[in-house]
């Protein structure tokens, strides 16, 4: 069951990222701001992502070491953060030589999710005294701080789903920016 960090509970994870994961905090911070999945995230590449328009194409997934469709099957486009839009200038400037995937393992191949959680995510949430939770959590905790003027059509949108119900969600927590 799905048990998403609150809006304090992010910004520490954040916070423990940024001190003691400088290199894998641009991505954790694109799946908070973002609510990809992880095989979305593990799959962007530099054309996916316009800095002018500040939005990203999902399109794609990196699952069991190939790329492949999105889970629904449908692309999208979803808006950046200005914070996020900074993060990924930085990064995009530090890794210019290193491909075309925007997050990278340090041999400058694709993120394997599954060690990063092991290895890193779960570790490092345990030292900053965060509940255990999964990855995957990280993009319920962005859908629970989704507006909900027009429900149905924004979460379809950034969750990725091509029909999603609304009667079951919690009440809207704070955002996190």
């Amino acid at each position: 069951m799905a048990d998403p960090y609150s809006g304090e509970e992010i910004r520490t994870m954040l916070d423990a990222f940024k001190k003691r994961e400088i290199a894998h905090y641009p991505m954790v911070l694109f799946m908070v701001r973002t609510g990809c999945r992880s095989s979305e995230v593990a799959a962007v590449t530099w054309d996916d992502i316009d800095f002018d328009d500040r939005k990203a194409s999902i399109n794609k997934g990196y699952v069991r070491g190939r790329v492949t469709g999105t889970k629904s099957g449908k692309g999208r486009k979803i808006d950046l953060t200005p914070q996020l839009i900074s993060e990924l200038k930085k990064l995009k400037l530090k890794n210019q030589a290193s491909g075309d995937t925007v997050f990278q393992n340090k041999f400058g191949g694709f993120v394997n999710m599954r060690l990063f959680t092991r290895d890193v995510f779960k570790p490092l949430c345990k030292k900053a005294r965060l509940k255990p939770t999964r990855l995957h959590d990280l993009r319920h905790s962005y859908i629970s701080t989704i507006d909900r003027k027009d429900p149905g059509h924004l979460l379809r949108t950034a969750a990725g789903r091509a029909s999603f119900s609304c009667d079951n969600l919690r009440p809207l927590r704070t955002t996190f920016e």
